[in-house]
């Protein structure tokens, strides 16, 4: 029986191809398998898919008069309480929330469009941003 290194030795060529194989597989699921497919805008990449809280609250938003089209993203960030607190420095988790609408150019809308995120997912207003949709978002490419 053959030893291990004789063995690369003689099939080094398909070692290394199934290693570069490997290699492709892993950065295609990097970038398209986590769940939507990536649009490339200059630097950055962003997935294009929202979760289904996400989505519920779009679909609700978009349903109001002169919003448009939706896109709602929303994030949790951790705030560390300062050490000279008297309960224990833990992370105290903070929500927010970003919406782009068609309609936002809309002073009217845009404040409709805060209260209604602010309502719904009872946070205060200054945690909720509300952005025009890109133009080239609202030609759906």
């Amino acid at each position: 029986m053959e030893n291990a290194l004789e063995l690369f030795r003689r099939n080094r060529f398909w070692v290394m191809l199934g290693a570069v194989v490997l290699a492709a597989l892993a950065l295609y699921w990097a970038l398209y398998g986590g769940g939507g497919t990536p649009a490339v805008q200059g630097d950055a990449v962003f997935v294009s898919q929202m979760n289904e809280e996400e989505a519920r609250l779009a679909r609700i938003l978009s349903s109001i008069e002169g919003a448009g089209q939706v896109e709602v993203m929303i994030y949790q960030t951790e705030q560390i309480q300062p050490a000279f607190s008297e309960s224990s420095p833990e992370p105290a988790p903070e929500q927010g929330v970003i919406v782009c609408a068609e309609g936002a150019e809309d002073i009217g809308i845009r404040l409709t469009l805060q209260q209604a995120v602010a309502t719904a997912l009872a946070l205060p207003v200054d945690r909720i941003e509300i952005y025009p949709l890109a133009q080239n978002d609202k030609e759906g490419t």
